[in-house]
């Protein structure tokens, strides 16, 4: 017989008592065991390294030993990271770094105190430009298919008439960032020295605030500032960046080389001017920088350059050569420096986003492409905005030069369009360039609202896409993802109303639930009345409509026609659902006759006509379309 004992009660806890606070280390202000543990991402080469490795660990070296988690957005050969993007302002690297407090009593301490101060301030004013050029391009890609290009512009100005501060704040504080570098760079120096002597182990994480402050000048019209830092202070800098995730020819050097030459033509100076500025600064880098931007033969990809800016687009394709050999971000920012001037100087010869991938297509890799493409829309943006800033200042000599010739901005934005879908299609091909095609869409959003700020672009014509009708198109489509959330709709319902647009709710209702459709429908110049009925009629082929368009190169009083014979007005029925059937004959027609004339197709359909089997709507629809086609040609 088992007996089986009688459950008894667990023993009293202890009375609970107050922890003793720990002795604070000198440099970290909180003990090692409260430090995050992370895993490694790469393998121990020896023994040896790894008791190191294990000390560290245990003497509160943690943060500046580990690698950052691997970045999503393509680290291939030659990327760079995107900045300004994922809360990151400033191009913040997230790699599982912690940042350290400055030591009081440390030589140079006030001054790099004062460092993180204004970065925080910069970073803080670059935060607040992305989020309103995000909030902007939210709006226009829900309002815009429904507003008429006064109305638009209207808008634009509207909305950046209350937040007219934030462009200037954050130019300032970047620069004060650059000045204090300038000012200061021995004792910032002398800090991290006197820091790394106390604790070398996490000196990478106490230079964590130098770093966000480099990249923020590197990426302005002071990024020469943050080269001459490098030169002069950048020796301890470099031996502990690595190991915090930092890489200076990425992160500093390749976005310098794009900064120079965007901030050269906002100015207003020539491409040759512009490309000369560029020359300038590399030659202040170091040689091992110098050879991973122009290679081992510079005079060739410094002559490259040159012909870009003297008009020889083709030259692209031998910098994309001489990237995808070297194979380093350096050199893919000397790429996208001379597509930014390219898409500027030359915007009508990239309208094609085959040409434009022709250019690029010897980098080979699509990381390297996106990056290159991404970072030249980056440029190509900021010269727009910039240009548009300086022109609303009534700042005449900044406005001269490039932005001189405003019949120009119509194409560039087309060319930014174009590389937008290039984009696109290498985000198809490898998701993790994905950020990039949200850096192009940003970028392409502020350009287009800083153009059509001072009215430089004008409504659709017909059936042709005008310059102020791609926002309706190519960049609602990047964007409408993000947008059908319902605070999104009753943010915009409330803005639009403030910023002085009639029947909000009904545009804006029209632009989430429809998007498409509204887009199509305002390339072909309709009113958003119109759309509602339409579309509520069940007109869904709308970018069957923009072909028809397109190709007999209709006109308002045509398209008119066009809709009237889909959706007879005065009416209740539905559109007419044999658009379908015809629409399917219609490319028979255009298979049959591969560049065909209008008249062509026109002849080709009227003498294959389907035969009146069932009498049905295909048919009779047919017989009408025809029957309209034929009198546009």
């Amino acid at each position: 017989m088992v007996r089986i004992k009688p459950p008894t009660a667990p023993p009293p806890a202890p009375p609970r008592q107050a922890p003793a606070a720990p002795p604070a280390p000198a440099i970290l202000q909180k003990p090692a065991s409260a430090l995050p543990r992370q895993q490694s991402t790469f393998e121990v080469p020896n023994r040896r390294e790894a008791r190191l490795r294990q000390w560290s660990e245990q003497s509160g070296g943690t943060s500046s030993m580990r690698l950052p988690e691997p970045v999503s957005g393509g680290a291939e050969s030659g990327a760079m990271d995107p900045l300004f993007l994922g809360g990151n302002a400033g191009g913040v690297a997230a790699g599982g770094v912690e940042r350290t407090h400055v030591v009081r009593g440390l030589a140079g301490a006030d001054a790099y105190a004062e460092l993180e101060t204004r970065v925080q301030a910069a970073q803080d004013a670059q935060l607040r430009v992305d989020n309103l050029e995000v909030q902007l391009a939210d709006d226009l890609a829900i309002l815009g298919p429904t507003l008429t290009p006064e109305e638009r512009d209207s808008y634009i100005q509207n909305f950046r008439a209350e937040h007219t501060d934030a462009y200037a704040q954050r130019d300032a504080a970047v620069a004060a960032v650059a000045d204090h570098l300038e000012a200061e760079g021995a004792n910032l120096e002398g800090y991290l020295a006197a820091y790394h002597e106390q604790s070398q182990y996490t000196t990478g994480a106490a230079a964590l605030p130098l770093m966000d402050g480099l990249k923020l000048v590197a990426n302005s019209a002071q990024a020469a500032t943050a080269v001459d830092f490098l030169n002069e202070h950048g020796r301890l800098l470099g031996m502990v960046a690595p190991g915090a995730g930092h890489d200076f020819e990425r992160d500093i050097y390749g976005p310098a080389v794009t900064a120079t030459m965007t901030s050269a033509l906002a100015s207003g100076q020539t491409a040759g001017e512009a490309v000369e500025s560029v020359r300038t600064l590399i030659s202040r880098m170091p040689d091992s920088v110098r050879q991973h931007v122009l290679g081992s033969n510079p005079d060739a990809a410094l002559g490259a350059l040159a012909r870009v800016a003297s008009g020889d687009v083709s030259a692209i394709t031998d910098l994309s050569r001489m990237a995808a050999d070297l194979g380093t971000p350096g050199a893919g920012a000397l790429v996208s420096a001379a597509l930014s001037m390219a898409m500027l100087e030359q915007p009508e010869r990239f309208q094609s986003p085959t040409f434009l991938s022709s250019l690029i297509a010897p980098l080979g890799s699509t990381g390297m492409a996106a990056t290159v493409l991404g970072l030249a829309l980056k440029g190509v943006g900021e010269v727009v905005t910039r240009t548009s800033l300086a022109g609303a200042a009534g700042n005449a000599a900044a406005i001269s030069g490039l932005a001189q010739n405003l019949s120009r901005l119509g194409s560039t934005l087309g060319a930014m369009t174009s590389a937008l879908n290039v984009l696109q299609l290498l985000s198809q091909q490898n998701p993790n360039n994905g950020t990039w095609l949200q850096v192009g869409a940003q970028s392409v959003g502020g350009a287009f609202a800083a153009a059509s700020a001072l009215g430089l672009i004008s409504g659709p014509v017909g059936g042709v896409v005008a310059a102020g009708a791609f926002i309706a198109t190519q960049l609602g489509r990047f964007w409408e993802a993000r947008i059908h959330r319902e605070e999104v709709r009753q943010d915009t319902i409330a803005r639009a109303t403030r910023l002085g647009i009639s029947d909000a709710e009904a545009r804006v209702s029209l632009g989430m639930d429809h998007p498409t459709q509204a887009r199509d429908l305002a390339l072909l110049g309709i009113d958003y009345r119109r759309m509602g009925e339409l579309v509520s009629r069940g007109l869904m082929e709308t970018g069957s409509v923009v072909t028809l368009a397109r190709d007999f190169e209709m006109g308002p009083e045509d398209i008119n026609r066009l809709l009237d014979v889909l959706v007879p007005p005065g009416a209740t029925t539905p559109a007419d659902p044999g658009f379908f059937y015809f629409m399917q004959f219609y490319q028979q027609a255009r298979t049959a006759n591969p560049g065909g004339t209008a008249e062509q197709l026109v002849t080709w359909m009227q003498d294959h006509r389907p035969p009146p089997t069932h009498g049905g709507v295909g048919y009779v629809t047919t017989d009408s379309m025809l029957r309209l086609l034929a009198s546009m040609v």
